[in-house]
């Protein structure tokens, strides 16, 4: 079944609710992939945003990513430190999950590789990677400092 173990999944037939508590089990697994789902499709649309609004600025496409996957990076450190239930999911699993990029700074990287740009793709990918970590650390910090 949808995320049980073998023990959860008999211990539900033992119960006396039986196939009732198994549909209940099954029904809060699949309300968790749709709340998954709705907060991907919004972070994805506010990524999407994000390019638009970098291509009328005239932004570099890296600098966008690299922007998005900072904001991203910090707001998934914060969401972490505070919540704990499904909105959790939407929030990070979905929207943070939809918002940030790694396919498409993975990409950058190539394409700036193939272009003979090895020394700046390196530089992206190490300062991205450490930037990042460094602002979900931080935001996780700040939720548990000052909003949690």
């Amino acid at each position: 079944m949808i995320g049980l173990s073998y023990l959860e999944f008999s211990h539900l037939f033992s119960r006396k609710k039986g196939i009732f508590a198994l549909l209940s089990v099954i029904m809060e697994k699949i309300v968790s992939f749709l709340v998954v789902g709705l907060g991907g499709a919004v972070g994805s649309m506010l990524r999407y945003g994000v390019t638009l609004l970098g291509m009328t600025l005239h932004i570099s496409g890296n600098i966008t990513t690299f922007t998005v996957n900072i904001l991203g990076s910090f707001l998934i450190g914060v969401l972490s430190g505070c919540s704990r239930d499904s909105l959790q999911l939407l929030l990070t699993v979905g929207l943070c999950g939809g918002f940030t990029t790694f396919s498409t700074f993975s990409m950058q990287n190539v394409r700036m590789i193939q272009d003979g740009k090895i020394g700046m793709a390196a530089v992206y990918a190490v300062s991205t990677v450490l930037v990042c970590i460094a602002m979900a650390w931080l935001g996780y910090r700040t939720a548990n400092r000052f909003l949690c």
